[in-house]
């Protein structure tokens, strides 16, 4: 089963680090960079409208991530989560409709 995290994993961070003798660090921040662009390559495609709603999204997430290492093994982070999981898809969504509507 080939899945985005696999394909990420396989064709440009193990390139990053086999090929080009990065460091782990650097392969993630490409990878990382890569995603983050190639997603919102693929809303620009479905909403025909380039506006880096998803991009800013996704950058929002670093210090995400740093804030959760303090919050592991607590409700507060399985809460943190979910919220994220739930309303994030739909928040994105919804800005990018508002920005075709306003556009057309």
């Amino acid at each position: 089963e080939q899945t985005v995290h696999n394909f990420l994993y396989r064709h440009v961070y193990l390139e990053m680090i086999v090929k080009y003798k990065s460091s782990k660090a650097i392969a993630q921040a490409v990878t990382f960079t890569f995603s983050a662009v190639l997603h919102e390559f693929l809303l620009a495609i479905i909403f025909r409208i380039f506006y880096p709603v998803f991009l800013l999204f996704i950058v929002f997430q670093i210090p995400l991530i740093y804030m959760t290492r303090f919050m592991k093994g607590r409700k507060s982070g399985n809460y943190l989560f979910w919220i994220g999981i739930i309303i994030g898809p739909t928040l994105i969504t919804s800005i990018y409709l508002k920005i075709d509507k306003d556009v057309t």
